[in-house]
């Protein structure tokens, strides 16, 4: 299916019956195909900055000039950044499934942000024999919008801007501090209560 689209990215049966997308075109009359989540951007007058990601007019105009929001003002990027390092300031960054919280700069938690979705699709293409019901449209909807139910519950990710900063929040942790091996790892995704913590250093789990 993603081969075939390389050849012919306007299949409109692909792209509604099986992918779910819609088309949509901006101001200038270019049309792309976005997914129920994209759609709701784009009709608000949002665009996706590969850097920072979905952006209004206003917003995209202030960062070409160097600034950033913060608390309701607009500051140089590089103070903005500044603050934000520290944990209490630190970024909301959300996708269609994740909603990730860092103190890293903005343009690795939109990185950040692709590499998970991009796992994420990955992962319900890859188990799609598990998770098959034995009918087309419910298969297709299950493995190219991941989940039955979308959107109802975002995974929370906690992404420390280093391994140094990502170990010191497992120390301050009751629940974690006393687990000998976080200290070896990179990041941890925990079922019983939902943390889901990578490092910046690391690869996400």
């Amino acid at each position: 299916l993603l081969w075939t689209l390389e050849f012919d990215p306007n299949n409109k049966t692909l792209r509604k019956k099986l992918l779910r997308q819609k088309p949509f075109k901006d101001k200038k009359g270019r049309q792309r195909w976005y997914s129920a989540y994209e759609i709701k951007k784009a009709k608000k007058g949002l665009t996706l900055d590969p850097e920072y990601g979905w952006v209004n007019a206003e917003q995209k105009k202030a960062l070409k000039a160097g600034k950033m929001l913060f608390k309701g003002k607009w500051l140089p990027k590089e103070k903005v950044e500044e603050l934000r390092t520290d944990w209490a300031n630190h970024w909301v960054y959300e996708t269609e499934h994740y909603k990730v919280h860092t103190n890293a700069p903005l343009s690795d938690a939109v990185e950040f942000g692709r590499e998970v979705e991009n796992l994420y699709s990955f992962f319900f293409r890859t188990w799609v024999s598990y998770y098959a019901f034995g009918g087309k449209k419910p298969d297709a909807n299950l493995v190219f919008g991941g989940g039955m139910k979308l959107g109802n519950k975002k995974l929370v990710m906690n992404y420390y801007r280093s391994r140094e900063a990502y170990l010191a929040a497992c120390e301050q942790d009751p629940e974690l501090n006393s687990d000998p091996l976080l200290k070896q790892s990179a990041g941890f995704y925990d079922p019983a209560t939902g943390k889901h913590e990578p490092c910046h250093s690391g690869a996400p789990v």
